[in-house]
């Protein structure tokens, strides 16, 4: 995605960190844009749901497989309407291709942003399940340095990176 066309701004070089926390970040020295809203939805394979069933509830996710984003085979979420629920599974990585792949594969149910796995639901690999219920809302921002002066080159590819993350929304 982060990709450019020829000539359009070839000298461009990027320094780019991951992370969902800004522990690591003196967040006075940068400055934030807005890049998107980030929420998660549930999805699972039709396999998976053929043989465990389709949890009616946020409740009933307690008695189903889920495939865990981190190092641990648990974790809290804060659903939109404000419950906190405790997910578990067999199954947890950082990893999301090995996420995506076991949730294609009938291992559990999958917690995650439909734009990662548009083209799985697309092919119906994947299925919404309680379409109501979103998790890990969030707004995704990028950070740059603070600069005595307006970074030009800086804004074009902020401008850039929004427009592309919009078209791959409405894919």
């Amino acid at each position: 995605m982060i990709t450019t066309l020829p000539g359009q701004i070839p000298e461009l070089s990027l320094d780019l960190f991951i992370s969902r926390e800004l522990e690591q970040l003196n967040s006075l020295s940068f400055k934030a844009s807005p890049l998107f809203e980030h929420k998660a939805q549930f999805y699972a394979a039709p396999s998976y749901l053929e043989k465990h069933g389709t949890p009616k509830t946020i409740e009933e996710l307690s008695q189903h497989n889920v495939l865990i984003w981190g190092e641990k085979p648990v974790r809290e979420i804060k659903t939109n309407r404000g419950k906190r629920v405790s997910l578990s599974g067999n199954f947890a990585t950082t990893n999301p291709e090995a996420l995506f792949h076991g949730a294609k594969r009938g291992m559990g149910i999958l917690l995650s942003n439909n734009v990662m796995i548009k083209e799985d639901l697309k092919s119906g690999a994947l299925v919404p399940i309680l379409p109501e219920v979103t998790a890990d809302e969030a707004t995704v921002y990028a950070y740059y340095p603070k600069l005595d002066y307006q970074h030009t080159r800086t804004q074009l590819f902020l401008d850039y990176l929004k427009t592309r993350l919009e078209e791959e929304k409405r894919a």
